[in-house]
């Protein structure tokens, strides 16, 4: 997920509405239509709860103008008043979405999640809650859940010394007790020796926990890095149902210098296709000419418009945008959707990442 880079030692939050206003309808357009827009800032409005991240997550063929919207929340570093509003839109949320479970539980676990004192947030570094909201709704659907478990996603990200990950036992139990404390029930003795297979990867870096909440049959997700070498016989050994060998010689074609990609894995209700890929969610290992290239090579497999690339090349060159004098980081990554070893679509997740103490004249994220 995108997050600032600088978050560790000073989260700074915006309301949701503003961060999204801070890139102008000009320098996003076609990537993020008008409408798309227009229907994305009311919801935003309905949220009200302050953030670090905001995301529009866009799809990228030409003829495909889907907008989802996601948030990424921290918890604060003391109660009231620094905590911006948190506590106040989290009663506000509770009111509006008093009949719907999945609002209710979300807004239990975040509460308890940014409560101080909470033993949940060494475990749990931030939480992204995401919308599908690729059409027009009278308010906020459920939201799909993202926990990050990464412990040392930050120092990852600062080349700073780190702690060794959870060990697989400890996310196991996490990953089951979340999976109760949404759906009512724990992760199947199937899923979770999935869910070992999955991790016991050397090197691997296990990044998220994802419910899918209000979708179909509640997809749980998990989220992993790993070296692109290693594609192949990791999705071998798991079990994955596709051609594990073609799939990889699928992802060299499409970024051939990536050292890492992440994955996403539905483990829940079971092993399946498509496969989801991440490129380029460590901007520090994506330089410029790797991203310009890699943008081509989607345009030429007509996964993305030549219109939607230039704005997102635009974002790369203009790293920096302004609201209202504020400084916002903008940046993002791309996931790919694989049915067997051939891709099928593009989604460009970009990521609003207000900045404390910069100024908006310009300067790398």
């Amino acid at each position: 997920m995108l997050t600032s880079e600088e978050a560790p030692q000073r989260p700074y939050f915006l309301a949701l509405d503003r961060v999204l206003g801070s890139v102008p309808q000009a320098d996003l357009a076609p990537l993020v239509s008008e409408d798309a827009r227009r229907r994305i800032a009311r919801l935003a409005g309905e949220l009200g709860i302050p953030v670090q991240t905001a995301c529009y997550e866009c799809r990228l063929a030409a003829n495909d103008d889907r907008v989802d919207l996601a948030a990424c929340l921290f918890p604060p570093d003391s109660p009231a008043p620094t905590d911006l509003g948190q506590s106040t839109a989290f009663s506000a949320l509770r009111g509006t979405f008093a009949n719907n479970a999945d609002w209710t539980r979300t807004l239990e676990l975040l509460e308890a999640w940014s409560a101080p004192g909470s033993s949940l947030r060494g475990r749990i570094p931030f939480i992204w809650i995401a919308f599908d909201i690729d059409r027009e709704l009278s308010r906020l659907p459920s939201p799909c859940v993202g926990l990050c478990i990464d412990p040392a996603f930050f120092a990852r990200r600062l080349d700073s010394p780190h702690q060794v990950a959870e060990d697989i036992s400890t996310l196991e139990t996490l990953a089951d007790s979340f999976n109760r404390f949404f759906a009512g029930a724990g992760l199947t003795d199937t899923t979770k020796a999935l869910l070992r297979a999955c991790l016991e990867e050397p090197g691997l870096e296990a990044k998220h926990l994802s419910y899918m909440l209000g979708r179909a049959s509640a997809p749980f997700k998990l989220d992993v890095r790993l070296d692109v070498d290693r594609v192949a016989d990791y999705l071998q050994r798991i079990g994955w149902p596709g051609p594990a060998r073609k799939v990889a010689a699928s992802l060299r074609e499409l970024a051939p210098s990536a050292g890492k990609i992440q994955l996403n894995l539905v483990l829940q209700p079971q092993l399946t296709q498509p496969l989801e890929v991440e490129f380029f969610t460590m901007t520090a290992e994506a330089p410029a000419v790797e991203r310009k290239l890699f943008l081509e090579t989607l345009v030429a497999k007509g996964l993305c418009s030549p219109d939607k690339a230039d704005v997102l090349w635009r974002l790369v060159e203009e790293p920096v945008g302004d609201a209202g004098g504020q400084a916002v980081a903008r940046g993002w990554y791309v996931k790919v959707r694989f049915i067997d070893d051939v891709p099928t679509e593009a989604k460009a997740y970009l990521g609003l990442m207000p900045r404390p103490g910069r100024s908006s004249s310009g300067g790398a994220p």
